[in-house]
């Protein structure tokens, strides 16, 4: 079991350099980028805030990170959360997602996120192998996906 946990986690991290050389070259030279949302040449980034306890989420996109991470910070607080942090940055916005995972041996819950993805199942792989890779964690379950232009999901009560 935990030879797979380290076999998705290795995965995901060579698909997510995939994905950034693409996005690099892509961003370099116009013609590979055409009008597609994800890669562009004037790229939205997206920031993710997350609070534990109580669980909350903020995201927000937008071209400046400072300016994403207030306003993910800030719907964060909005969402309920007491200890709302800074969690992730991702200079293309991508579909986004937030996973959290019951850690047993704790007693207490983690919440994963993930940007930048080029699909829902992108994002609940990466999510799961963050997830997975440590064995304390008994239940790993999806809690909220962003579609490319940002609309949330919520894939759990919370």
């Amino acid at each position: 079991m935990r030879k797979e946990m380290v076999r998705r986690a290795r995965l995901a991290r060579t698909a997510a350099s995939i994905v950034s050389v693409f996005a690099v070259l892509a961003l370099a030279n116009p013609a590979l980028a055409g009008d597609t949302p994800l890669i562009s040449q004037n790229p939205v980034g997206a920031a993710i805030a997350l609070s534990v306890e109580p669980p909350a989420i903020g995201y927000c996109r937008d071209k400046d990170a400072g300016r994403a991470m207030t306003c993910a910070i800030e719907e964060c607080e909005a969402d309920g959360g007491q200890s709302c942090a800074a969690a992730l940055w991702c200079a293309v916005a991508g579909q986004a997602g937030v996973m959290s995972g019951y850690n047993v041996q704790l007693g207490a819950a983690n919440l994963f996120a993930t940007c930048g993805q080029f699909s829902p199942e992108g994002v609940e792989a990466v999510l799961r192998a963050k997830c997975e890779i440590d064995a304390r964690n008994a239940e790993c379950a999806m809690m909220s996906v962003w579609s490319l232009d940002g609309v949330r999901e919520d894939k759990a009560p919370r």
